[in-house]
């Protein structure tokens, strides 16, 4: 069982049933994960910074979000503090935008074995501090 924190895009890629540039259904990939985590018992992670990203590109509620990703899935919500804004502007000196930056310190914060996203590139800088994977990758 591991904790994993998830990035918007995923839940997004899952909810728009989207692909890329190169027709890879990342949407096929999203369910997969979903469907891989509920077989492991891992735990999601999903944090206010998370569903925040989240609605503002799909206009669905708070309890939509968590009510699709409950769905044999066990999701543990995080909320942000204070102190998380501090971290995230350390950890972006590291050359990562504030808003991933937010994920990573958030990520940390909840203990979590890594970062699920489809933009690994975006926190190559930070795979010291925790790692990110593809949905379909990490193992």
């Amino acid at each position: 069982m591991k904790r994993l924190y998830l990035d918007s895009n995923v839940f997004i890629s899952l909810a728009k049933r989207e692909m890329d540039f190169n027709f890879r259904g990342l949407f096929i990939e999203a369910e997969q994960f979903f469907e891989k985590a509920k077989e492991n018992k891992d735990i999601l992670i999903l944090s206010s910074h998370t569903i925040k990203e989240i609605r503002a590109k799909i206009l669905w509620t708070n309890e939509e979000i968590i009510a699709l990703l409950q769905k044999g899935n066990l999701v543990e919500l995080i909320k942000i503090q204070e102190t998380d804004y501090e971290k995230a502007l350390f950890i972006s000196k590291k050359g990562i935008h504030f808003e991933d930056a937010m994920h990573v310190a958030l990520a940390i914060k909840a203990k979590c074995d890594c970062i699920i996203t489809f933009n690994k590139k975006d926190f190559e800088v930070t795979q010291d501090l925790i790692p990110a994977e593809e949905p379909l990758l990490f193992s």
